[in-house]
């Protein structure tokens, strides 16, 4: 069964989209505060787990949050834990295959922070992969693909 289906963007959403966010670094962080910032403006969604494997991030986090949102100290717990259905991932390029994947096959979207693997070859390997086997599963955030330049 194709996950295309299951959060069609035709459907009205019922509840707020459960997010977590892995990786606590500079981006990681970014996109973290903002789905914070956004679920207290509106009910689209929630950032209800974050993980990362630096303590004093971590720290950072839930000072300038409030310190309610469950904290993971590895990508691990938080794929068990159950608690999203959407997941940005915001960790070092080198994981961001093993990273991604298992999300996706724990059945969630993963917003990927670029790049996709680090590597050309990397890259056209996992995107074929992803194609034929989860498509539409993964967006690749890139902030400047709407650069005329670029």
């Amino acid at each position: 069964m194709s996950t295309q289906g299951s959060m069609s963007s035709s459907k009205p959403l019922t509840r707020p989209i459960r997010v977590g966010v892995v990786g606590l670094g500079r981006m990681g962080m970014i996109h973290a505060l903002h789905i914070h910032e956004l679920a207290q403006e509106s009910d689209l969604c929630r950032l209800t787990c974050v993980s990362t494997t630096d303590r004093k991030s971590a720290d950072t986090f839930l000072l300038l949050t409030g310190g309610s949102t469950p904290v993971f100290d590895d990508i691990e717990g938080l794929a068990k834990s159950g608690l999203c259905d959407v997941t940005v991932i915001a960790t070092n390029t080198p994981l961001h295959r093993e990273h991604s994947l298992m999300m996706i096959r724990r059945g969630q979207r993963v917003f990927l922070e670029k790049p996709l693997t680090g590597t050309l070859q990397g890259d056209r390997e996992y995107a074929e992969l992803l194609e034929r086997e989860h498509p539409q599963a993964l967006m690749l955030g890139f902030q400047r693909r709407f650069d005329a330049p670029i």
